[in-house]
């Protein structure tokens, strides 16, 4: 399964976070999530958590699938809405079992 993922960042008043998870396989991908988070999302500054997008969220409780075919993509973005100015790396990755797709940047 041919699953690459990446993370991009654009800084303003807010923080935010892009992830972009793209099928570089020659077949369809087909990802299921538990629930609505479909990303997850840590800052971190020295390497002390900082910010995680799902803390303290509420998702919907149903079970989803994405089917990606070959070259398309999925991209979520989150924004932090007050970002500490030290925060110095952000991970990302899908909350999917069918794909280790991580990805982690310096800001």
């Amino acid at each position: 399964m041919g699953v690459d993922c990446s993370v991009t960042t654009e800084r303003g008043a807010s923080l935010s976070i892009t992830v972009t998870a793209e099928n570089t396989g020659s077949e369809p991908v087909e990802l299921t999530f538990s629930d609505g988070q479909t990303v997850e999302v840590i800052v971190r500054a020295d390497g002390e958590e900082r910010f995680r997008y799902g803390e303290g969220m509420v998702f919907t409780q149903a079970v989803r699938t994405e089917v990606l075919s070959p070259g398309e993509r999925l991209a979520e973005t989150v924004e932090w809405d007050d970002p500490d100015d030290d925060a110095d790396t952000v991970a990302a990755w899908l909350c999917t079992s069918d794909a280790d797709c991580r990805a982690e940047t310096a800001l």
